[in-house]
């Protein structure tokens, strides 16, 4: 959780479904970039329209290679 709290830092939010722990994240640090992923886009819409707006999330299944660059985030949640 260190990462939290340096300047600049992004995280992945791993399956994150509807966005709550995403949205808790961004409380904790708003000059953090997060991004959420999960495979269900219904709870991804849930998401970015009524619990974490303004997060960017992705559609992807985590259990397949992920449409990140090696290395693009800090730390995984």
């Amino acid at each position: 959780m260190n990462t939290l709290f340096i300047n600049k830092c992004s995280i992945l939010d791993l399956a994150c479904g509807m966005g709550h722990v995403t949205w808790g994240l961004r409380n904790l640090n708003r000059r953090c970039k997060l991004v959420g992923l999960d495979r269900d886009f219904f709870l991804l819409y849930i998401a970015r329209h009524s619990i974490a707006k303004g997060i960017d999330f992705v559609c992807a299944y985590a259990d397949n290679d992920l449409p990140f660059n090696h290395g693009k985030f800090d730390g995984i949640v």
